[in-house]
């Protein structure tokens, strides 16, 4: 069973992986101390892959890892 730190572990994890697969521009719009947290706190254990040939829908991403990403969209991609 997860707790709520490893919860959160595998969430930060899961963003990072997710990060990966955005351009070059969207990366560089979340703080680096942003991105330093998510690296310093993601568990190590998390096997997460995102595959670009699935749809967002279909990746089994956690709703934590979800809720980080819809307010990095609204925080740092969304223009205002």
């Amino acid at each position: 069973m997860k707790t709520e730190e490893n919860k959160y572990g595998f969430a930060y994890a899961e963003v990072l992986e997710v990060i990966k697969h955005l351009s070059r521009s969207d990366i560089e719009k979340i703080p680096k101390d942003v991105l330093n947290k998510l690296m310093g706190e993601a568990d190590e254990k998390s096997d997460f892959v995102y595959d670009e040939g699935k749809p967002f829908e279909e990746q089994g991403i956690s709703d934590e890892a979800k809720k980080i990403l819809a307010y990095f969209k609204v925080k740092y991609w969304s223009k205002s």
